[in-house]
């Protein structure tokens, strides 16, 4: 029984002495160089990496030690990006909503803090939790990759500190994949290995052999022997590199089945297969090549019978494991079959449950540090509750930005300063509850009574305010002439009589009260007194 003992990924080291580069679509792919010092370059295998400067705004880059900057390692391994502060920080890559995508996250210490223990912590898809980042040591390349259908046209690739030491990262990748090859019903696709069942180069193959530019791993089995060709295999929609179609696995022994196992941690996952044949051999009238797959003792597929020069792809998924999370395949010659299996390459996975909500409820959070409240980014969810918890500063403003905040309980703290108008006015609609109790040297309605003083319009005050004294001057007029005809005996009960030597400036039955000049410049006393001047003249009134 043959174990995949060289699926460590540590053996990624020598994937750089892939030197054939040419041109090859690069649609939807996203490289970034995490930590890097240029804004783009092309990478040994022809890709184009670009920094991370455009995905987060947090942590520092570094640069791993001279001696791992080898000309055998590609160069987005020669810098990093270290987050020493916040517990959580992430990136933002924006992504096609519905497409599977391979995300791929790559780690190589370097010893670049110079320290004695490698540090570990853990990797997050969003507000899910992806993996535990343990490097082993500081020569180590790590890579974990996932294969992931986004709900939104964005992904957070978050590294969250467990105390254990400072996170970093080295690269991250996105490969758009087809909808009609990995994408299941039960979740994520965490890889677990992925290789070449028999290599005859001793090579890891990638990009640009690779479209999706999946990493494939080297191996060969003592009990196996190599079939090649050195004809195109034609594809289906895996698009498995020609390489790796090329050459095939076969029992030594053809009266023996080809078997492996495999070991995982995790007792209770459920594992996804993938096999992919084709028949290399152009076989005979009476040969023929017919084989079954069983898992733990298991039937799973069969009878197999692979084409001609034509790729087969076989899954099996929802696999559970055995004993002590131990999985035994085998691959047996079918009864009525003349030759032994096959096998060109293989990919095993284990389900991870991811949840991204529809609506996209991706929110701002902040953090503690310090007795302060800091920025973090991209954290889900809708509530936030972080009463007594010693904060002091100001009520960051950002927070108002949080459309999907419904929950915010910031009671018991020593902040300062005002709350954001804006949270005030959400609470106030009834879209927020927010609680700002206990906070003695915060106000709560400042910045409201400043939106108050803000928005008093000053022409407005200033029109009534004119009016206002027009009306005042107008009514003394009224008054000092009315006081005038009495004292000379003119004052007529009759409203509406008029006498053209005694104008009636009581007529109020008039609506639109009309004199003349000569009346205008009598009760003035030819503009003696002057109110004031407009536009249109002067204004006076009488003595």
């Amino acid at each position: 029984m043959e174990k995949f003992g060289c699926f460590l990924f540590s053996l990624l080291g020598g994937f750089a002495l892939i030197v054939l580069v040419h041109a090859q679509d690069q649609t939807g792919f996203v490289s970034i160089d995490c930590g890097a010092e240029i804004s783009t370059y092309t990478g040994e295998t022809g890709l184009t990496y670009v920094w991370d400067a455009n995905f987060i705004d947090t942590g520092i880059n570094k640069n791993v030690t001279v001696g791992y900057q080898s000309v055998f390692q590609p160069q987005y391994l020669w810098s990093l990006r270290s987050f020493p502060e916040g517990i959580r920080n992430c990136y933002n890559v924006k992504v096609k909503k519905g497409t599977s995508y391979l995300i791929r996250a790559t780690f190589l210490y370097g010893n670049y803090e110079s320290q004695t223990k490698v540090p570990e912590f853990d990797l997050h898809l969003g507000a899910n939790m992806w993996d535990s980042v343990i490097v082993g040591n500081e020569s180590t390349i790590l890579i974990k990759e996932i294969i992931h259908a986004p709900s939104s046209n964005y992904i957070y690739v978050c590294l969250v500190n467990t105390g254990s030491g400072t996170p970093f990262i080295s690269s991250l990748e996105f490969r758009p994949l087809k909808n009609t090859t990995y994408r299941n019903e039960y979740g994520s696709l965490l890889l677990f290995a992925r290789v070449g069942a028999y290599s005859l180069t001793n090579e890891t193959i990638r990009f640009p052999d690779d479209v999706f530019d999946r990493i494939w791993l080297p191996d060969s089995f003592p009990k196996w022997d190599p079939i090649t060709t050195s004809l195109t295999i034609g594809s289906n929609d895996f698009q498995i590199p020609q390489i790796l179609m090329r050459s095939a696995a076969t029992p030594k022994n053809v009266s023996k089945p080809m078997q492996f196992a495999i070991n995982t941690l995790d007792t209770t996952s459920k594992l996804f297969v993938y096999m992919h044949f084709a028949e290399l051999e152009v076989l005979l009238p009476k040969q023929s090549r017919q084989f079954n797959i069983s898992w733990n003792g298991q039937y799973l597929h069969g009878p197999v019978v692979p084409n001609y020069l034509a790729a087969t792809t076989v899954y099996s998924t929802n696999v559970m494991s055995g004993e002590h999370g131990r999985y035994e395949f085998s691959i047996y010659k079918a009864e009525k079959s003349t030759l032994p299996p096959i096998l060109n390459a293989i990919e095993f996975y284990t389900v991870k449950q991811l949840v991204q909500s529809e609506t996209d409820q991706v929110d701002v959070n902040f953090r503690c540090i310090d007795n302060q409240i800091y920025q973090l980014k991209f954290f889900f969810g809708n509530a936030r509750d972080l009463s007594n918890n010693n904060l002091s500063g100001q009520v960051p403003t950002f927070l108002s930005q949080l459309k999907f905040l419904r929950v915010l309980n910031l009671t018991g703290n020593k902040l300062t300063g005002s709350v954001p108008i804006e949270l005030i006015e959400r609470s106030k609609k009834g879209l927020l509850s927010l609680s700002v109790d206990g906070n003695p040297n915060l106000c709560s309605s400042c910045n409201m009574m400043e939106k108050k003083k803000k928005k008093i319009p000053i022409v407005p005050i200033v029109a009534s305010i004119a009016s206002f004294l027009i009306l005042l001057c107008l009514s003394v007029f009224f008054w000092k002439q009315k006081g005038k005809i009495i004292k000379q005996g003119k004052v007529d009960t009759d409203f509406s009589r008029t006498d053209p030597k005694t104008p009636n400036i009581w007529a109020l039955k008039l609506k639109n009260p009309q004199f003349t000049y000569t009346e205008i410049v009598k009760m003035t006393n030819n503009f003696e007194r002057l109110l004031g001047e407009g536009s249109f003249g002067k204004v006076s009134t009488v003595t």
